[in-house]
């Protein structure tokens, strides 16, 4: 493990890559960045301001938010003032947001929408360990008491960053490797949810051994969509992104994903089995509307594609012919089909549920290995070089 605690990765990535955009947002039809240096800014900021408002040491925050950039603010700012990083899925009723806010002892929630806010209203005085509601929606904030909005609440650590600067880096620097970081829970649906503690080892590690196995780099680009409160986008997404360097474009509107693609042309892509599916769903489509001459190519290169993908699943040579006939029919419908993904795919990823074999065997055929990342122990990979399989908690 090259690093002792999430802080110490943090700090050495913002002095790497102060100035480099670490996230982009959406505004205007346009993407804005935002800097690593304005990134840990927020974070220290948001750190500070737990630490006057009382945040215990070892407590939790719980994060109520879809994918915006304040949800990993909020995460690291807890983690690095000694708190614990709790996320809470936005589809969560007001009971499930209850138990959870109960059970892992948080004194903090973040919620980013005046919906979400209202669940957590509901169950407020169910909640006595709770000392302040944080919300993104300044306006829903002055409507209620022991809510404050979030550009106040930034605010009060800006102005006592004097004071609470040395609890925060005691904490900060002295948390150990064994040390809870960071909560995920299930989603309750054979009972109540359970909490697993993760601590700063195990997201190091696994972020390190993912990286030898998926090598991002601070020249990707990715985007932000999927649940930070899941496992896979919390350690696979964010934290992989953090410990790479690499930059996230924060989806606003999930309808858009595909035009978003188109623009953005991302280098890595993570995705659901759903998405995948959709894609093959429209690229089979669009071929089948193409003129004859470019349809029947599609189908000879994913013929010979599959013959292919299958010999090296099965850890069989494959024919020196075989290979120079794919090689000499192939470029223009592998160009085409990366198109779909933008044209500069270099890494894609699925997870949450199994990606259909058939799926995978086709764009392995056209040249785009899926990597599938599901359930509790194995990380089945299927690639144009060989079958592999790789033990990761997901």
């Amino acid at each position: 493990m090259n690093y002792t605690n999430i802080y110490s990765l943090f700090r050495q990535r913002v002095e790497e890559h102060s100035n480099d955009y670490i996230f982009y947002t959406r505004k205007d039809n346009s993407w804005y960045g935002i800097t690593w240096k304005d990134f840990a800014s927020e974070v220290y900021n948001f750190g500070y301001a737990l630490i006057k408002s009382g945040l215990t040491r070892k407590a939790s925050v719980c994060i109520l938010m879809g994918n915006v950039t304040q949800w990993p603010v909020a995460d690291i700012g807890t983690i690095i003032a000694g708190g614990v990083g709790v996320g809470l899925y936005p589809t969560s009723s007001p009971e499930q947001c209850r138990y959870i806010i109960d059970h892992s002892d948080a004194e903090f929630v973040v919620v980013d929408t005046r919906q979400q806010l209202e669940k957590i209203l509901q169950v407020r005085f169910d909640l006595p360990k709770l000392k302040l509601i944080v919300s993104l929606d300044e306006d829903a904030a002055r409507e209620h008491q022991a809510v404050i909005g979030y550009q106040e609440f930034l605010k009060i650590g800006r102005e006592h960053a004097e004071l609470a600067s040395p609890i925060l880096l005691d904490r900060a620097e002295s948390a150990q490797a064994e040390d809870i970081a960071i909560m995920v829970y299930t989603s309750g649906t054979t009972g109540l949810p359970k909490g697993a503690c993760l601590s700063h080892r195990y997201i190091i590690n696994s972020v390190e051994s993912l990286l030898e196995t998926i090598a991002v780099t601070n020249l990707d680009r990715s985007f932000s969509y999927l649940p930070y409160c899941h496992v896979a986008e919390r350690i696979s997404g964010m934290y992989n992104r953090l410990y790479a360097g690499a930059s996230a474009y924060f989806v606003d509107n999930i309808n858009k994903l595909w035009d978003y693609m188109l623009e953005v042309k991302p280098t890595v892509f993570g995705s659901l089995p759903r998405f995948y599916e959709k894609i093959y769903a429209r690229i089979v489509a669009d071929f089948e509307k193409a003129p004859l001459a470019e349809k029947e190519l599609f189908y000879k290169v994913l013929e010979v594609g599959k013959k292919i993908s299958r010999l090296k699943q099965n850890g069989e040579s494959v024919a020196a012919e075989l290979q120079q006939e794919y090689n000499s029919i192939s470029p223009a419908i592998i160009e085409k089909v990366r198109g779909y993904f933008g044209g500069s795919l270099r890494i894609a990823t699925s997870g949450g549920a199994p990606l259909p074999y058939e799926i995978a065997e086709f764009f392995d055929a056209l040249k785009i290995p899926i990597l599938q990342a599901y359930g509790l122990q194995k990380m089945y990979v299927l690639l144009s070089t060989d079958q592999i399989t790789i033990d990761l908690v997901l």
